[in-house]
């Protein structure tokens, strides 16, 4: 249910669903791991603009920035997400993206 992309020699890892606080939370934990080195770090992004925590969402990497659209953000009832947010690894800050035009459904 994660989200997975690699940016140079780190794979990072966030989103995803847990039972902790019932069957079907979604959650906004973000971490990396060296690939290298096999060592994993968390960390705390910083707001203004975070997306909401969610699972099966769709990812991209272009240069240090993690691009992410849509995912799951609850099962009961079904609420999906339409949106499409940019996360500079450099800085760990997220930023919504505006964009235009018809969003993809389904």
């Amino acid at each position: 249910f994660h989200e997975n992309v690699v940016v140079e020699d780190k794979m990072f890892v966030w989103g995803g669903r847990t039972g902790t606080h019932g069957p079907y939370h979604s959650r906004l934990d973000l971490f990396s791991v060296n690939i290298l080195t096999g060592e994993w770090r968390g960390h705390k992004a910083l707001p203004p603009e975070m997306p909401t925590s969610c699972c099966y969402a769709s990812a991209a990497v272009i240069g240090s920035c993690i691009y992410t659209h849509g995912g799951e953000i609850s099962m009961l009832p079904f609420t999906a997400s339409d949106e499409l947010h940019q996360l500079d690894i450099k800085e760990m800050r997220w930023t919504k993206v505006e964009a235009r035009g018809a969003i993809p459904t389904g």
